[in-house]
């Protein structure tokens, strides 16, 4: 249960009471406000943790995706020049040839597929 589920608490209209009478609260209808704000503030803590861990994950993603577009690894020798594979058509024969030629690509020029 995540404390935004208030299908339960039904929402009736009423009429607007003049503004110069008093209204009677029963104690059902007390208990059922504090009821409603109870629900109302556990949604607000939930969505209030998750955005705090979201900001945490974001910053996180922040630093990783600084750190990636500034690093400049260097090759250890001259990579050679090799063609991006063809996009694969779902040929199921062509497949393991697709697969192989990925391969050749990500090895051959391990500069260009860095790990974080």
């Amino acid at each position: 249960m995540t404390g935004l589920e208030t299908s339960h608490l039904p929402i009736t209209p009423s009429p607007e009471p003049p503004m110069d009478e008093f209204i009677e609260v029963s104690r059902s209808m007390w208990d059922s406000i504090v009821y409603r704000i109870s629900a109302l503030e556990g949604a607000y803590n939930t969505l209030k943790q998750n955005h705090e861990t979201l900001k945490a994950q974001h910053s996180d993603l922040t630093d990783a995706h600084y750190r990636l577009a500034n690093s400049n690894p260097k090759p250890a020798a001259k990579e050679p020049k090799i063609p991006d594979p063809p996009l694969y058509d779902a040929d199921c024969k062509e497949l393991l040839a697709w697969l192989a030629k990925c391969k050749m690509k990500f090895e051959g020029n391990p500069s260009k597929f860095v790990d974080l």
